[in-house]
């Protein structure tokens, strides 16, 4: 009878155990399964990340050749601009020539009838219209020097300028370019046919669009441009 107790004791014992271990075996299944899906996340999360670098990279690729055809197309307007300029230059020096030409025709017959004129007050007025046509001729040989001296680094500052400073207007583009030239006012004034109280007004709104203080030098910064 012990022995039959002590057999169901031990048989007990043994499937307690066995249930112990079917416990263990199925709390390692479960973490297991659960490893797995982590497994899968961070497989899943690996190959977005390397997928999103692609992209990253690959917009980052597209943007440089953007950029680079952007670039291309800036220095090829700029050589537009300065093949035009060129030829624009060419034709005004061409036009300030004829005038010349016209305008030393004219101080010659003006001459002559200065000369047969009688009256003071008519040989007065005779040289005054002598006067005129002689400046108007240096008018025009400064113009053309001005001119001349609006080469490639001048475009390439008034290149600069607008990148640096879109908000300038072309009047005020030109006088910058100008004064970039340490032209004074009154040279400004012919060459652009204007006031010379406009350019000073110029001055001041380029001063100020360029965050340029009271004491700042407006040259100096136009040079660093």
């Amino acid at each position: 009878m012990e022995q039959v107790k002590s057999d169901m004791a031990d048989s007990m014992q043994n499937l307690q155990d066995k249930d112990k271990q079917l416990g263990l075996l199925a709390q390692e299944k479960e973490t297991m399964y659960y490893r797995n899906i982590l497994l899968v996340v961070l497989c899943l999360a690996l190959v977005f990340f390397i997928y999103r670098q692609r992209l990253i990279n690959k917009t980052k690729q597209n943007f440089l050749e953007t950029q680079s055809e952007l670039q291309e197309l800036k220095e090829a307007q700029l050589k537009n601009e300065m093949a035009f300029k060129n030829r624009d230059l060419t034709d005004f020096a061409l036009q300030i020539n004829e005038r010349n030409t016209l305008l030393t025709s004219l101080l010659k017959r003006i001459k002559k009838i200065k000369d047969k004129a009688e009256s003071k007050e008519l040989k007065d007025e005779i040289q005054e219209l002598q006067l005129f046509a002689r400046n108007q001729i240096e008018i025009n040989k400064e113009k053309v020097e001005l001119n001349s001296h609006i080469d490639e680094t001048q475009l390439s500052f008034m290149y600069n300028l607008i990148q640096k400073y879109p908000t300038l207007t072309s009047k005020q583009q030109k006088v910058a370019t100008y004064l970039r030239l340490n032209m004074p006012s009154k040279e400004i004034s012919i060459q652009m046919g204007i006031a010379g109280q406009s350019v000073n007004n110029y001055r001041r709104s380029i001063r100020k669009k360029l965050g340029l203080k009271k004491d700042d030098n407006l040259l100096r910064a136009l040079k660093k441009i």
